[in-house]
């Protein structure tokens, strides 16, 4: 009995890493996701306050099903614990690998300086100058060793979220065949120069797609208002999909040519991209929320259609 009980956890642990292993890393990055830990710890939480609610009458009636049922549940602790250790593992080795890369640059770095001979002759001046290159490169400081940690659960959910854009057909990822948007994005962020470039590229990446998913959720709705309204779109003389796009598209250009604000000396200081880019998606979930609730009556809907009909 004590022999299975420590021995369980081990094999809980085995088979979760031979489950990782069967799915991978995309599938392990999916499965290390906060919600899906969080989603199977109320699962265990739930099936061990019923489990120990209903044990001793399981007990009563079959030993062997209660023991079964104890067995069971120690084995899905550690397979919880297990994928645990695999998320904390994958924050918390970012951190470490920076302070050790950071040891060991300091460590070239602070070690003892190497003593500079002085020239005794005249004769002796072509090998001095030799030996003081020789010393000039070894006093320089040595590069520090770039360490790139890559977060495959953010990369997970880019390519989720592309695929589901694409599969809806949506038209604001420029004209691109089915996989070549994630392709690209995938390779810039393996040429990532450093870890700083990969998380800018990451979170930058993760904003764009916010934008696009937002415009294609407008869109959708934009659509819908003119298959139910027909005659806005039948009396326009331009095309209504262009004015949408053109739309957005100033509006954006606002954002990047005249969002400014004043600094303490009454100076002109631009936000920066990350700024306009949040600001854009703010003004798309205004927009989103104005059509569902108004429809043909939007604000929004007029001022897109503006361009084409006269209010």
């Amino acid at each position: 009995m004590y022999l299975l009980i420590v021995f369980l956890p081990l094999l809980g642990s085995s088979v979760a890493g031979f489950f990782g292993r069967f799915l991978g890393s995309e599938g392990t990055a999916i499965m290390t996701t906060p919600p899906n830990l969080v989603f199977f710890g109320i699962f265990l939480f739930i099936f061990i306050f019923i489990f120990r609610f209903y044990s001793k009458k399981i007990n009563k009636k079959s030993f062997r099903l209660g023991f079964f049922m104890h067995l069971s549940l120690l084995f899905l602790i550690s397979f919880l614990f297990f994928f645990m250790r695999l998320y904390l593992l994958s924050r918390l080795g970012l951190l470490f690998e920076l302070c050790f890369a950071h040891l060991i640059f300091l460590s070239v770095v602070a070690g003892p300086g190497l003593p500079l001979p002085a020239p005794s002759d005249p004769s002796s001046s072509s090998s001095w100058s030799e030996d003081s290159f020789e010393l000039e490169v070894l006093s320089e400081p040595f590069p520090e060793a770039s360490i790139i940690s890559t977060n495959k659960s953010d990369e997970v959910s880019l390519k989720n979220r592309i695929l589901s854009l694409e599969n809806q057909d949506c038209i604001f990822l420029m004209d691109k065949a089915k996989g070549e948007y994630w392709t690209e994005i995938k390779n810039a962020l393996d040429q990532a120069p450093s870890q700083k470039e990969y998380i800018r590229l990451i979170e930058f990446e993760n904003r764009d797609l916010q934008i696009r998913e937002r415009k294609h959720s407008c869109f959708s709705l934009f659509q819908q208002v003119l298959s139910q309204e027909p005659d806005l779109a039948e009396n326009a003389p331009y095309n209504p999909t262009e004015a949408f796009i053109d739309f957005f598209s100033e509006k954006r250009d606002e954002l990047d040519n005249g969002d400014k604000k004043k600094d303490e000396l009454g100076r002109q200081k631009e936000f920066d991209s990350a700024g306009r880019d949040r600001k854009e998606i703010e003004f798309l979930g205004r927009v989103e929320q104005d059509i569902r609730k108004y429809r043909s009556d939007s604000i929004y809907i007029k001022q897109i259609l503006r361009r084409v009909l006269n209010y």
